[in-house]
């Protein structure tokens, strides 16, 4: 069983295809081959400093790697802002929960997405204009691959044995 993210992600999205562009019935538009949407190739933008088009976007797969880095990141570094680290190792509305389904439900239905599905136990649940919810793609990506990313929860301060307070 291959168990890279990145890969399962790419082939969810996109079936591997970088340049790929889908516009939804809304007009919205996902684009790449992680199929981000205007808005959060905006975020990118915003945090990074960076500029380019959507063609650019599409046509650079070296590129498409580097805002998938900071989605990831991004993500991540949400999760333990927000001390959702707390839910990693637990089951969540059927979704075993770790960095790779904490990626993968906030990749569809976006951190606030993610973020009310685990405080909900799963009963916030929405499904995007495909019929896939939330719980899919953390069912889908949990257990993966996520390149070192694992978070750690803050561990208590322990007394060292033998010594008096």
């Amino acid at each position: 069983m291959d168990t890279d993210f990145r890969k399962a992600m790419r082939r969810s999205e996109s079936s591997g295809i970088s340049n790929t562009l889908l516009e939804l019935e809304d007009g919205r538009r996902m684009a790449g081959a992680y199929q981000f949407s205007d808005a959060r190739l905006r975020d990118f933008k915003k945090d990074t400093g960076k500029t380019f088009t959507r063609d650019e976007f599409l046509r650079d797969p070296e590129l498409q790697e580097e805002v998938m880095n900071w989605h990831e990141a991004d993500i991540m570094n949400y999760v333990m802002d927000n001390g959702l680290d707390y839910y990693i190792g637990q089951n969540v509305g059927g979704v075993q929960i770790d960095p790779a389904a904490l990626t993968g439900m906030a990749h569809l239905g976006g951190r606030l997405g993610m973020r009310e599905f685990l405080e909900t136990g799963g009963k916030y649940d929405p499904a995007d204009a495909f019929g896939t919810k939330i719980s899919d793609y953390g069912k889908k990506f949990t257990g993966l691959d996520m390149y070192g990313l694992t978070p750690t929860s803050p561990r208590p301060k322990l007394r060292p044995m033998g010594l008096l307070d």
